[in-house]
């Protein structure tokens, strides 16, 4: 069982939590109202979802995520739900304030926020089968998937 996941970004070395299932499905239901066109638009991007989960974040590839999850929010709820992503994640092997370290430095904290999620997610990305996401039928691409156990 993993309690914690390390990832790289922007010459820093994170360590995150692994969220309580309660708290990764109600992040997940929030964030597929939130953007969950916007999240395919993302994946389809990319060559393959393996590509997108072990690559450095693109932030072009963010845009339209980012676009569409501006117009439909409420800044005060983003805040609360940014501030509960990276609650408790260490930088370098040290705690640190979430204002200061991201002051100057909202692409970084994008960066950080999608790598959270990777981590959060990274067994449900990592079964849907590329060609699914690309809009084509697994059985016609022999692409499948089988579920974890």
């Amino acid at each position: 069982m993993r309690t914690s996941s390390k990832f790289e970004t922007g010459g820093h070395t994170y360590e995150v939590n692994m969220w309580h299932p309660d708290k990764a499905i109600e992040n997940l239901a929030w964030l597929t109202k939130l953007c969950g066109e916007s999240i395919v638009a993302l994946l389809v991007n990319v060559d393959s979802v393996r590509d997108l989960m072990d690559s450095e974040v693109d932030l072009a590839l963010l845009t339209p995520a980012v676009s569409t999850m501006l117009k439909s929010l409420d800044e005060k709820e983003v805040v609360v739900k940014v501030n509960q992503f990276v609650d408790g994640m260490l930088c370098d092997g040290a705690q640190f304030k979430y204002d200061t370290h991201f002051m100057g430095r909202p692409g970084h904290l994008l960066k950080v926020l999608v790598n959270v999620l990777k981590v959060q997610y990274a067994d449900f990305f990592a079964e849907i089968p590329a060609g699914i996401v690309a809009g084509k039928n697994p059985a016609t691409t022999g692409k499948t998937s089988t579920p974890a156990h």
